[in-house]
């Protein structure tokens, strides 16, 4: 007699509890090392661009490297009107796919640094990334972990490199594991450095007509030590929870704003076009963009399958 899926989930359950479990777990782990360390010194998966000379100052850890058949590649930078800026078109991030339907729906990050902030910026900007989830804090046993590119000061520019500013478009959503922050990027190609003073941000959008924006929402978990586990595992699915709902309503806008334009131009008679939750890049960044990047995305991975599958996940939360 074939299983029901909540029982295969119950004796999954039982078998977590077990030693042979625990011993399986740590052979996978092991194996895992040996595979990665056998990559690395073959180089089977090459990591071409990170290991250049040029960028290796922008690698937060040297031996983590972005796979060259996953790396995010960014637009090149003009140096001036003829060439381009050798090694502008590199960041420390990869690509995810979806398991559900193989098309990329993350972009795995390092934390930037003080060099790659702007870069950072850069890749939200040209991969209309509206959605990131942080999760770690700018300094974690003193070491710093991130260069900070957020600001919970909704009344003041924060500058975060030379002539690109931060402001809040909102108060701050602070809850126990979670600071929610709709943040605003301000560029201002004709600020010089030497105007770096934090500025008002109602002045400092005033001051000039060639002035670029971009916002984006984050949320940043402040309470998942480095090397460690969060101590409320519960939190961080309900903040994964959330995520995913404001992914939905940006797509909602997203589809209301389109059929807006596409019935003034063709009539209230046009096809409503709808568009999938996947359409939208998630970026998941920590410090190193490894450990607890690749956990949270395999937890919102996880969460997809089962959605997909229709499993009511009420009929095991009193087992766990």
């Amino acid at each position: 007699m074939e299983k029901t899926q909540i029982e295969v989930i119950n004796n999954f359950i039982d078998f977590t509890k077990s030693n042979e479990f625990i011993s399986t777990i740590q052979k996978d782990f092991n194996s895992l090392k040996e595979i990665t360390n056998e990559i690395r010194s073959l180089k089977l998966k090459p990591s071409c661009e990170g290991e250049k000379e040029i960028n290796q100052k922008k690698n937060r850890y040297r031996d983590i490297l972005p796979l060259s058949v996953r790396e995010v590649r960014l637009n090149l930078v003009k140096s001036d009107e003829s060439n381009y800026e050798s090694g502008s078109d590199y960041i420390n991030a990869s690509f995810i796919t979806n398991v559900l339907d193989g098309y990329y729906k993350y972009i795995a990050a390092q934390g930037p640094t003080k060099d790659t902030i702007v870069d950072f910026i850069r890749m939200l900007v040209q991969f209309n990334v509206k959605i990131v989830v942080c999760a770690c804090n700018e300094y974690e046993g003193q070491k710093l972990k991130c260069h900070r590119y957020w600001t919970d000061d909704q009344n003041e520019a924060f500058c975060i490199y030379k002539n690109y500013y931060v402001t809040l478009k909102s108060k701050p959503i602070v809850l126990d594991d979670c600071i929610i922050r709709q943040i605003k990027v301000i560029y201002n190609p004709s600020f010089m450095t030497e105007d770096l003073n934090s500025k008002s941000a109602s002045n400092l959008e005033k001051s000039n007509r060639s002035i670029l924006e971009y916002e984006f929402t984050q949320f940043h978990l402040i309470n998942w030590p480095d090397h460690g586990v969060p101590n409320n595992i519960e939190s961080i699915i309900n903040i994964l929870g959330l995520v995913r709902k404001k992914m939905i309503e940006n797509n909602k806008l997203l589809n209301e704003n389109f059929n807006k334009l596409n019935g003034n131009q063709n009539g209230k008679n046009c096809k409503k076009i709808h568009f999938p939750l996947s359409n939208d890049f998630l970026v998941v960044h920590c410090s190193a963009g490894c450990g607890r990047t690749g956990t949270i995305i395999a937890i919102d991975q996880l969460w997809a399958m089962i959605n997909e599958t229709q499993v009511d996940l009420r009929l095991t939360r009193n087992i766990t």
